[in-house]
């Protein structure tokens, strides 16, 4: 028997149901077909290791609730990983993340996914990947996107929005949808205009908004300075839309 098996093996023994192997110095994580129940297994914390994949057969802890994996060498994550449904909190952050597998948003009561400080790129998100109707937090800093597609509508849940350090030259119009988002982060990015859709987000002066190191356009950065009330105003005026439109990208927000 293994010592990862010995372990699982007391753990249920001592009715555990939280695993943490963090700062464990793990190159592999080593889950065959042989560990035949792993069910009880509600929460596995793998953070702070040198992983450089997860097993196929990570999809045997069908019960499972939350995986923190931040902080190893992860270059892509296995497609099994989507058949854990009961999966709430998945925290991939503070990899080397290029691809995303397709179906991930089969993760049905997904509320919180973190893959900041990956390497992802516009190419490195699948089409189904908007599409997580449960989800609260996301966080996408510190990558390489260049822009996101127009597609947030489905994700009507979302509360917290976090784009900080990307090379972003808008925000999708589609957020407008987000009823729920009180905050979003788009620090150190390459903004200069805002679409007007996002104006019906900025009415509550508790939203938060970071939006430091952007180049905005004088007259956005003005309005900010009055309060967000102001901003949302000035982003519906007639005057603005004209600018907008001028900009280039008002055809981006014709969804």
């Amino acid at each position: 028997m293994s010592k990862l098996m010995k372990h699982f093996t007391q753990m249920e023994e001592q009715g555990e149901t939280k695993a943490n192997f963090s700062g464990k110095h793990f190159t592999i994580f080593n889950i065959t077909h042989d560990f035949y129940n792993l069910k009880f297994v509600t929460h596995i914390n793998l953070s702070h290791n040198n992983l450089m994949n997860l097993p196929y057969e990570i999809e045997l802890f069908s019960c499972l609730k939350e995986l923190n994996v931040y902080n190893n060498s992860l270059k892509m994550i296995p497609d099994s990983l989507s058949s854990i449904q009961s999966l709430k909190v998945l925290k991939l952050g503070c990899n080397s993340i290029k691809l995303l597998p397709m179906g991930m948003n089969k993760l049905v009561n997904l509320e919180i996914l973190d893959l900041s400080v990956n390497k992802l790129r516009n190419d490195s998100f699948p089409s189904d990947f908007f599409e997580f109707e449960n989800i609260r937090a996301l966080y996408l800093s510190d990558n390489k996107i260049l822009d996101l597609p127009d597609t947030f509508y489905n994700m009507k849940k979302l509360q917290v929005l976090s784009l900080r350090q990307n090379r972003l030259t808008q925000l999708p119009p589609s957020l407008c949808y987000c009823r729920d988002l009180s905050e979003l982060h788009f620090q150190h990015n390459k903004i200069k205009h805002i679409s007007p859709f996002l104006a019906s987000l900025l009415h509550e002066e508790t939203f938060i908004f970071r939006f430091e190191n952007n180049p905005l356009i004088p007259q956005i950065m003005a309005a900010i300075k009055l309060g967000l009330h102001h901003l949302a105003n000035y982003l519906s005026s007639q005057d603005y839309n004209v600018i907008f439109n001028e900009s280039g990208i008002g055809e981006y927000a014709d969804f």
